[in-house]
């Protein structure tokens, strides 16, 4: 097998460079060997040992054990990497910048000013980290690693945003003005549509870490043009909000090689796999769209605070064997603690990494191709922030793009899904789209209609006001409109009008009263299906809620909670409202598998169990697939390989095998 049919595992070690002694290294060849890994991650200054910005000097014994590793390990089947855990710095944590260094530090937008986080756009700290990367560089590493406190928030006690002396004198040079930072801040995030102030700090904002990139790159590249330099990233609405341009971004990174970028994977500790399988949606499977067509992706995996209190090992493969939903070719894990303890063989994480890694082998030479997937198309733009209305209150958080809920919400109700920016230059004809949020205004009146004449539209209330702001509600059918907020003595509920039962309850409620945003009250035409009414605690009638026409539009009239997003529409009624819908398309999906997501590219199928209630058997629905009795597939587990068969059923297909809690399973096509 040639390194690249392999799915890398790089294990993240934090080491002591002064107490690194051989019964770890010991024990470190054994959990190579047990554990199948592939490469050292070597962690730089992190954490507890994090002294700040590192001099020259003080970098030396850092150096020194690495050249150390690789020595030790050459009879090893791992290469050596290095993760220096310092760049911008992730946080103050009591320290001081040295003397030696003249650079600014960061002031946020509050005016909390870090006594060492240091100012990303400062001319003396470029050249410092350039230099600094270029003797890490001397090594000769497989991989550097640039940690996530690359990027303008996070790094605490600041919330977010450079705009020290420095940076304001770049504002206003640029504006022609002379603001302070507090009447600066306040048009960046002021209610209403994006000012020049907003704009400017966007567009400073992505060229100044562009820059950074650039010279880091180059200085690994001048020392050692084999070293592959990679990014982690964090949350992509954070991103967003530094105007991150992904593509120059990771061009500049990677000079002549494919983008190396590490997603993080969300949940540092344990949460329940039906709150796991959103967050991956909302953030993991975002950033890998984000990124160029030919990166590479190795997710992190972290298990803070590094111990079997955490994590359970079931939880943790569940992480690792989702990765493949994104088409990765690695993963980077924290298992153990970064203060030098090294490798705790009693964690047990070498017998599930051993158990899933044909799985993942076989997905990183077979990957899913996910620039040809199938399903709902959710419709996003890296761009929003550019174009989105602030809020009411005038705050950071009103500024985030909220456009991932349908990829959230759809794959956790088993619906095949996937993303679309709306950049793209291919029209899209004939295809089922979710949109939401404030994604309307990236496009012109022209692209929207060509989006509502040309495919069936799932939107949510953000959107129908947009249309109505636009005077384009005639594509709902809408005649008027009107915000209801939550807990003010108005809705509680909302009420199914059919006929038919939904989970075998007549008039099934759902409530609009708890986990929820402010709720779109909007009149139809006759034509168009009302599926709830809206309701009182007295049961008096109050307004409309979803509502759909077949075959053109259905309306989820929510908009989203700051602190809930759309947490309350995660009901089994709300499921099967929707599939009521989708059941006049052609977009697979799963049958009663509450949590299962599943994934549809042009020859394989994927299953994932995000709960730990067990499925007897796979039902999915397959429209065009009707007229074939069976459809023959070979099945790859982290147990192994089998032909098998999924079997027509009249209305969907069922294969015949009990997926686990927390498994990830391929089918694939067998073609005759």
């Amino acid at each position: 097998m040639t390194a690249s049919d392999k799915y890398i595992y790089s294990l993240r070690l934090g080491i002591d460079p002064h107490e690194w002694d051989q019964a770890k290294m010991t024990e470190l060849k054994r959990f190579i060997q047990e554990a199948k890994l592939d490469d050292i991650n070597l962690i730089i200054n992190s954490e507890e040992l994090n002294v700040g910005h590192l001099t020259k000097k003080q970098a030396e014994p850092w150096l020194a054990v690495t050249k150390r590793f690789m020595e030790e390990l050459k009879d090893e089947p791992v290469t050596i990497s290095m993760n220096p855990w310092t760049n911008l710095l992730h946080s103050d944590r009591g320290r001081v910048l040295s003397r030696e260094f003249q650079f600014r530090t960061m002031v946020d937008y509050q005016g909390v000013e870090a006594t060492a986080v240091a100012c990303p756009a400062d001319p003396q700290f470029v050249a410092y980290i350039a230099d600094i990367y270029g003797m890490y560089a001397s090594v000769k590493p497989d991989h550097i690693w640039l940690d996530d406190d690359f990027r303008h928030f996070n790094h605490k006690p600041l919330t977010f945003g450079c705009f020290c002396e420095g940076h304001m004198e770049i504002f206003n040079q640029k504006l022609g003005e002379e603001w302070t930072r507090e009447a600066f801040v306040e048009r960046v995030f002021q209610e209403g549509g994006p000012t020049k102030e907003r704009l400017v700090f966007l567009e400073q904002a992505s060229c100044e870490m562009n820059q950074l990139a650039a010279a880091i790159a180059q200085a690994v590249d001048a020392v050692s043009p084999e070293t592959r330099v990679g990014l982690m990233s964090s949350q992509p609405e954070y991103h967003a909000l530094e105007g991150r341009n992904w593509h120059e971004l990771f061009e500049k990174l990677s000079i002549n090689q494919p983008a190396t970028s590490r997603p993080h994977l969300p949940s540092y500790n344990e949460v329940p796999g039906l709150k796991y399988i959103r967050e991956f949606n909302r953030n993991v499977r975002p950033v890998a769209d984000l990124l160029p067509k030919d990166a590479r992706m190795l997710p992190e995996l972290e298990n803070y605070m590094y111990s079997m209190y955490a994590k359970s090992n079931k939880f943790t493969q569940l992480q690792l064997e989702t990765t493949l939903l994104i088409g990765a070719k690695g993963i980077l894990f924290n298992f153990y603690d970064m203060m030098g303890n090294g490798i705790v063989q009693s964690y047990n994480h070498q017998k599930i990494l051993a158990e899933s890694k044909s799985l993942l082998d076989y997905s990183a030479k077979n990957p899913i191709n996910r620039h040809h997937l199938k399903g709902v198309r959710v419709l996003y733009s890296p761009m929003t922030v550019q174009t989105r209305q602030g809020g009411a209150n005038g705050t950071l958080e009103e500024m985030l793009p909220r456009e991932f809920e349908w990829l959230a919400l759809l794959s956790t109700f088993g619906i095949n899904a996937t993303l679309w920016d709306v950049a793209r230059k291919e029209p899209l004809v004939s295809e089922v789209i979710a949109i939401s949020d404030q994604l309307l205004r990236n496009l012109s009146n022209e692209a929207i209609i060509h989006l509502f004449d040309h495919n069936q539209v799932l939107l949510d209330g953000t959107s129908a006001a947009i249309l109505f702001e636009r005077q384009l509600e005639y594509l709902i059918q809408a005649e008027a409109y009107q915000w209801l907020v939550p807990q003010t003595g108005q809705h509680t509920y909302e009420e199914w009008n059919g006929s038919e039962a939904i989970e075998g309850v007549h008039h099934a409620r759902m409530t609009v009263m708890q986990q929820i945003g402010n709720w779109a009250n909007i009149t139809y035409e006759s034509k168009v299906e009302q599926l709830t009414s809206l309701y009182n605690e007295n049961r008096e009638m109050f307004g409309t809620g979803m509502a759909q026409q077949v075959g053109k539009f259905f309306v989820l009239p929510i908009s989203y909670h700051l602190k809930y997003a759309w947490d309350g529409q995660y009901i089994n009624y709300k499921e099967k409202i929707i599939k009521r819908f989708l059941k006049h398309t052609a977009v697979a999906y799963v049958i009663d598998m509450p949590v299962v997501q599943f994934q549809q590219d042009d020859n394989r199928l994927y299953f994932t169990n995000f709960s730990l209630d067990d499925y007897e058997e796979i039902r999915v629905r397959l429209p065009g697939e009707e007229q074939l009795e069976v459809i023959p597939v070979l099945l790859i587990t982290r147990e192994g390989m089998c032909v098998e068969s999924l079997i027509n059923h009249g209305t969907h297909f069922v294969f015949p095998y009990k997926l686990k809690a927390y498994e990830t399973i391929i089918l694939e096509r067998v073609i005759n």
